[in-house]
């Protein structure tokens, strides 16, 4: 393996042939790689020596560093156990590699074996806040290899930890870049032989599991070069940060729009390649596709490697929808990206109306980063009239911050007759925030993209469903839903949807709907049912992996139910009475190190623990319902849903209230100022 070395692959073979040996005898891996296990559910070692491999996991599995899974460690007793060990009893000369992820403050173990005549061989997590060392106890002689080991784990994120001797250069290294290297000399002991001698993930306590996830865990009777476990970082790394490190490039189904101003903007998409790629960019009013020639503009970015790729485009006008798309280029192949769409700034000074918000009901000292906020517009504001404005739906309504800024707004309910429901996303929502609403634009204008594009909803929203008729998810993922006889009721927040027990709503792409280590769910219900019931089901078909919001006849409260879980989590913390018949919402949240439950703003329960949802990744159609379970063809909610938002980040107490205070009074939680003309407007008939 050398610079620039290059291999082929061949497949299509027509004639007769057989699997080569090759793919499962363990020829792949050298003498010297002593164990390797991609921790996936085979759980096999794929060296030549092949131990024997088992494990105690209760939960599933992590989408991993490298390929598709990842181990999930942190339960009691969860653990891969390695029985035949005598070939993991490296000495003088030795490579211990692995990649992990972890958001927990806590000590675990990621591997232990106890030597001959001594205590623990190990890696620890946690020894010191957040961070990698090599332990032993009684378990080298020479020198002590632990003093000077750390590696600090950088945020929660998949990293590549190695450590490499051999036999005079102690090594540590994180995404192949090296950490500390000092002169040692010291030889670890033989392994302790027997069932179950060698531990990835935990130790022999029931309270020392790594709590995160490991990837391709390698031990090698080697001590690598510097060179090599950079190599081995960079060929493994596929998938992190949201970037796919692969040959051929991929860009991200996200654009990224900054700096927006009347006749400027800057726009990005972010790029996944391991070789540089040639990057264009090509934007204008309309999409004219994957050909560069019938773009309004087209810029050459450059040779550009992974990462955020894009630029600066003047010449714009204001007040217009605009589309890009980005086009790169290798010697591995080529890609296009998806449209993306964007509307630049309005001058505010061409229009005549405007309004100030000043949201004078969060009183925390928290800033709440891209709160959706609910406005709502009427003829009870002092001064506004829907004649006021030139379009019939509400086309040339604009929301600034008080700094001027264009903020993101989607019209849920457009009602001339009465109240019409604006949500607004405000980048940094504080106490006292003010904003400002504009209308009846004198100049051209575009209807904006983003009041129907989900821009005002961020990534941390995986579904977003008001259950209006139009029975959409507000948010980029566009989770399509089919409806089973549900009907149109009086909501909570505009309108809601109105179930009779038989009737539901099924996500038909509902891949996006999986949330597994931190997320939130909350939603407005009403009921007069005491009966068994699911609100919300997602069933992978295995009968041992959903989690739903039930009614619990028997409990007569709401309860969040999981089978197949990872962690711990005792039933009286998912709980939460329904106090009548009303409208309430009702939310449960983990954020990854504490789970709490909240009706109606208020925080019920707050409880330390280990939990993840099994991951349902796969589950691309038909497995995800509202009203009821896909797995339980009775006990279908009958009462109203509304607002019902399903997010992949564990919200904090002050969120979880001012989401509440938007929704169930919006007119209250913010002071209008009244409606400010400029100018005269004269009316001829």
């Amino acid at each position: 393996f050398s610079a620039n070395c290059a291999i082929r692959a061949s497949w299509g073979n027509v004639l007769d042939m057989d699997s080569p040996a090759c793919t499962t005898n363990g020829a792949t891996w050298s003498d010297n790689f002593r164990g390797v296990w991609h921790c996936n559910p085979v759980k096999a070692d794929s060296s030549p020596y092949a131990a024997k491999t088992t494990s105690v996991l209760t939960g599933d599995y992590l989408r991993g560093a490298v390929g598709n899974h990842a181990v999930r460690c942190g339960l009691t007793s969860a653990r891969l156990l390695v029985t035949e060990t005598n070939q993991l009893s490296v000495s003088d000369n030795f490579t211990y590699s692995f990649w992990a992820k972890t958001s927990s403050p806590d000590k675990h173990y990621v591997s232990f074996a106890q030597p001959q005549g001594g205590n623990q061989l190990a890696i620890i997590y946690g020894y010191e806040p957040k961070s990698f060392e090599f332990y032993s106890s009684g378990a080298v002689t020479g020198a002590d290899p632990r003093p000077g080991s750390k590696i600090a784990a950088p945020d929660d994120d998949w990293h590549h930890y190695a450590y490499a001797y051999d036999g005079s250069n102690w090594a540590g290294y994180r995404d192949g870049a090296q950490i500390f290297n000092v002169q040692r000399t010291f030889a670890l002991k033989p392994i302790v032989g027997g069932n179950e001698a060698f531990k990835i993930g935990g130790a022999n306590s029931d309270t020392s599991q790594f709590n995160g996830g490991l990837d391709e865990f390698r031990v090698e009777a080697q001590g690598r070069s510097a060179d090599w476990i950079y190599a081995c970082y960079r060929n493994q790394q596929v998938r992190r940060g949201g970037i796919d490190y692969l040959n051929a490039p991929t860009f991200q189904d996200r654009g990224e729009v900054s700096v927006l101003r009347p006749t400027s903007a800057t726009v990005a998409c972010v790029l996944s390649c391991r070789l540089p790629c040639t990057v264009t960019l090509c934007y204008g009013t309309d999409d004219a596709g994957e050909d560069t020639s019938g773009w309004d503009g087209v810029m050459a970015l450059g040779t550009l490697e992974s990462g955020s790729v894009g630029a600066d485009l003047t010449g714009l006008q204001p007040d217009r929808n605009y589309v890009y798309r980005l086009f790169a280029e290798n010697g591995s192949g080529s890609a296009w990206s998806d449209p993306f769409t964007f509307h630049t700034a309005p001058d505010f000074t061409q229009y005549v109306y405007k309004m100030p918000f000043t949201f004078s009901g969060y009183t925390a000292d928290e800033t709440l980063t891209n709160f959706p906020a609910l406005v709502v517009l009427s003829e009870r504001l002092n001064g506004f009239s829907y004649s006021q404005l030139v379009s019939t739906d509400g086309g040339d309504l604009r929301f600034a911050d008080d700094t001027g800024a264009p903020l993101d707004h989607e019209v849920e309910t457009w009602n001339p007759e009465g109240d019409s429901y604006v949500w607004v996303r405000i980048p940094q929502f504080t106490s006292g925030t003010k904003i400002w609403a504009y209308w009846r634009n004198k100049g051209a204008f575009d209807a904006p993209v983003y009041t129907g594009n989900g821009a005002v909803w961020d990534a941390d929203f995986c579904g977003v469903f008001h259950l209006s008729p139009a029975l959409e998810d507000s948010t980029l993922n566009a989770n399509l839903i089919a409806d089973s006889a549900t009907t149109n009721a009086a909501g909570a927040v505009s309108l809601a949807r109105g179930f009779n027990g038989s009737a539901f709503l099924t996500a038909q792409t509902s891949e996006n709907l999986s949330v597994s280590e931190a997320f939130t769910f909350s939603f407005w219900m009403k009921t007069s049912s005491t009966a068994q019931m699911y609100l919300y089901g997602r069933d992978p078909g295995t009968g041992d992996r959903q989690h739903a919001i039930v009614f619990d006849v028997a409990l007569q409260k709401l309860r969040f139910y999981i089978e197949g879980h990872f962690g711990v989590l005792a039933n009286t913390y998912t709980t939460i009475d329904v106090p009548d018949e009303e409208w309430h919402q009702y939310v449960y949240s983990f954020d990854g190190a504490s789970w709490s439950t909240y009706r109606d703003g208020a925080q019920l329960n707050a409880q330390a623990c280990r939990l993840a949802l099994p991951l349902t990744d796969e589950l691309y159609v038909n497995r995800c319902r509202f009203g009821a379970s896909q797995g339980q063809a009775t006990s279908r909610f009958d009462g109203s849903l509304d607002e019902f938002r399903i997010e992949r980040t564990g919200r904090s107490a002050n969120w979880v209230s001012a989401n509440y205070l938007t929704q169930v009074s919006p007119e209250t939680f913010y002071t209008c100022g009244g409606v400010r003309a400029k100018g005269t407007l004269l009316t001829v008939r």
